[in-house]
């Protein structure tokens, strides 16, 4: 499970479509959320993944780290 400071910027689908991809910050493998308990800020993920607190969650990107503007940058 990943705890995150708040879980409602996050679906799990809500058993009517996928959950959101998501992409640890270090990790090169996107996962996509497979369940969320809202209460305690917890994501469960598909697949397993390692991290640190205080490492970054983002959408999905390419290089080293999410681009601040609209276009990733090779």
């Amino acid at each position: 499970m990943l705890l995150v400071a708040d879980a409602s910027y996050f679906i799990d689908g809500y058993g009517i479509t996928d959950g959101d991809l998501i992409q640890l910050e270090g990790s090169p493998q996107p996962v996509r959320v497979k369940k969320i308990d809202y209460a305690k800020n917890e994501l469960t993920l598909e697949a397993p993944r390692t991290w640190k607190a205080g490492e970054g969650v983002a959408q999905p990107y390419s290089g080293a780290a999410p681009d601040i503007g609209a276009y990733e940058t090779p």
